[in-house]
């Protein structure tokens, strides 16, 4: 777009193009000083333009001269300046820590010692998987969306916020209603720690410690069984950003239409059963997409065809029988790499934990992706040598956990239900530490259902509910 050098009268041609620009001041909620402003205040003018062309990201970028005065026209959502940047960050780091109580500090170095067996991940055991649909309802088995790659450049408009997912008052309670109705013979009882991919995503590179970060999960415990949540109350969660990746994955990476949940269909997720560095874990992972591969023969892995009947837990929650399982070897991880920072986001961190060998890469400038003309790409072998490269802060990452339930049991039988571990790391790798926390929460906020249908965990919260009133009372 061309601005024009010259403004004449307000209200009137402005450039080739008669574009009539409103007070920039206006526009910011600031009082105009100029008797006889050059821009227009016309309030239907200011409103067509927020609703228009102000949406529009700003050309000149974090460096623009109007954002840091604070009168710029368009949208700098992705471009706080340094200030605002600070300011952001030291509230989200006090509302990290609001309604907690710290119990334990399990700061260590994370020293590993050379003759320690490196962490690697053993086995896998597909458990079940939904598909969510709002925050009242899910399907089970659910489907993934289907990747239908393109073959030549392909433009998207920016989005300018973060994808709104549909969120649950127990966050756990689809994985447990998939594992139940999918896998009814697993013992969830005996497994030490279920939690997220994501989640072990942002752990791994806490403990790495090549960036300054903070950040902080919810624990809950059942049983033995440690629950480990993202913080649902971060405020990165709700921050506007451009989602360029989400754009591009939901472009590409399309739900088939069923009886039952119609077109709804918001998200795909795996669960799965394995062995980190001893620990037996279930892990939550989201499904970018699908696309059968030579053994399958040209199999879609359609949707089954089913009736549209459902059933309401104790919760009320709606859970649909719909969808079917697709092959592990089909599934595919959709990544938007920009020109200017290739493999910034350290794609294999995320792919390891959630056992996704297969990726297609496109490459962004801007709005357009070109695909990289390499197709779907069987990543195996270049995640087993990043699993050696890294078998230290894997080991690191194994020893924290056994930590942290060692402590959460042991406060667990104080009476203690629910707790919140926070991390910051100072960004020296090995010279330097990634402090951690274990704090009790007090906010409320449950992660698993009070009635769970694993056989003893009830139980066992109740008499240890009862057997920490007790030693309180002895206190």
């Amino acid at each position: 777009m061309s601005f024009p050098s010259k403004i004449n009268a307000p209200g009137t041609r402005l450039d080739g193009r008669n574009i009539v620009y409103p007070c920039k001041y206006l526009m910011n909620n600031k009082p105009c000083g100029f008797s006889s402003c050059s821009f227009s205040h016309d309030p239907s003018l200011m409103h067509r333009w927020k609703a228009g062309p102000g949406k529009k990201p700003c050309r000149l970028g974090p460096t623009c001269s109007y954002l840091q005065r604070g009168v710029c026209l368009f949208d700098h959502a992705r471009h706080r300046t340094k200030v605002e940047n600070n300011i952001w960050t030291a509230n989200r780091s006090r509302a990290m820590t609001t309604d907690l109580l710290l119990l334990t500090d399990l700061t260590t170095h994370g020293n590993v010692s050379a003759t320690t067996t490196p962490a690697t991940i053993r086995g896998g055991e597909y458990l079940g998987s939904f598909n969510k649909l709002s925050s009242r309802s899910i399907s089970i088995p659910g489907h993934p969306p289907l990747l239908d790659y393109p073959s030549c450049p392909l433009s998207i408009a920016l989005s300018l916020t973060t994808p709104n997912f549909p969120t649950y008052d127990r966050s756990f309670e689809p994985l447990l209603h998939a594992i139940h109705l999918t896998s009814p013979d697993f013992n969830l009882a005996e497994t030490e720690l279920v939690t997220t991919a994501t989640n072990l995503r942002k752990l791994f590179v806490l403990v790495e410690n090549k960036r300054r970060l903070s950040n902080r999960f919810d624990i809950e415990l059942r049983g033995d069984t440690m629950f480990l949540a993202g913080w649902a109350g971060d405020p990165s969660y709700g921050h506007a950003m451009g989602c360029w990746g989400w754009a591009f994955k939901t472009a590409i990476c399309r739900f088939a239409r069923q009886e039952g949940d119609g077109d709804g269909r918001v998200s795909h997720h795996r669960v799965e059963g394995y062995e980190f560095g001893g620990l037996r874990c279930v892990v939550q992972t989201v499904v970018d997409g699908y696309l059968c591969d030579e053994k399958c023969k040209g199999k879609q892995h359609r949707d089954a065809e089913v009736s549209a009947h459902f059933i309401t837990s104790s919760s009320g929650l709606h859970i649909h029988h719909s969808g079917g399982k697709v092959p592990a070897a089909c599934l595919v991880d959709v990544r938007a790499e920009s020109v200017h920072r290739p493999g910034e986001m350290a794609p294999e961190v995320q792919r390891y934990f959630a056992r996704r060998r297969r990726v297609y890469t496109a490459l962004r400038c801007g709005g357009v992706f070109v695909p990289d003309g390499k197709g779907v790409l069987d990543t195996k072998n270049s995640l087993e040598t990043w699993e050696v490269a890294n078998g230290k802060t894997l080991t690191r990452m194994t020893t924290l956990l056994r930590d942290v339930k060692k402590w959460t049991v042991a406060w667990h039988r104080a009476g203690i239900r629910r707790f919140s571990l926070v991390c910051k790391s100072d960004g020296l790798e090995d010279a330097g530490v990634c402090k951690v926390e274990l704090h009790a929460r007090m906010d409320g906020i449950k992660l698993v259902p009070e009635v769970t249908g694993v056989d003893g965990w009830d139980e066992k919260e109740r008499s240890s509910d009862m057997r920490g009133e007790k030693e309180r009372d002895m206190a």
